[in-house]
């Protein structure tokens, strides 16, 4: 679900309305056994990330970065410090995997002093960005 991509006050409600437009919509056409499951995923969905210790930051709306994983981003450093090449020679190897280790080193660093470990932003997300952005100014809008 896109939920996260609400702003905060109204992620309740877009849950019901996603949950709605299950029940008015989808519920009568799948079997009795995919309906369990689906109930399972809606109650889930409630309980972890809406009413569970993280739901007051659930919400990425209004935000630049819209992850908090640190290891996706240290994920990300070391295909960068590879330069996504595979099968690097040893040498080549530990000389990056050097490199990528006080990299992440640092990340942990300022993790644990509460800042946000960040990755360069590619054009395409800039872009999704400013989509998104419209988006929510429109939903505001009411439009």
């Amino acid at each position: 679900m896109a939920l996260p991509l609400l702003p905060t006050n109204c992620i309740a409600e877009g849950f019901e309305t996603v949950r709605a437009y299950y029940i008015e919509n989808v519920q009568s056409l799948i079997s009795n056994n995919n309906d369990y499951n689906f109930t399972l995923l809606f109650e889930y969905y409630r309980s972890t990330l809406l009413a569970g210790i993280n739901a007051d930051i659930l919400s990425v709306s209004d935000t630049v970065w819209q992850t908090n994983n640190v290891l996706k981003v240290s994920h990300r450093h070391l295909q960068i410090h590879m330069q996504n090449r595979h099968n690097l020679e040893p040498w080549v190897f530990l000389k990056v995997l050097i490199t990528y280790s006080n990299g992440v080193l640092n990340d942990y660093n300022e993790a644990t002093d509460g800042v946000q470990v960040r990755e360069p932003q590619w054009q395409v997300w800039i872009e999704q960005q400013r989509n998104l952005d419209r988006s929510l100014r429109l939903f505001i809008e009411g439009r």
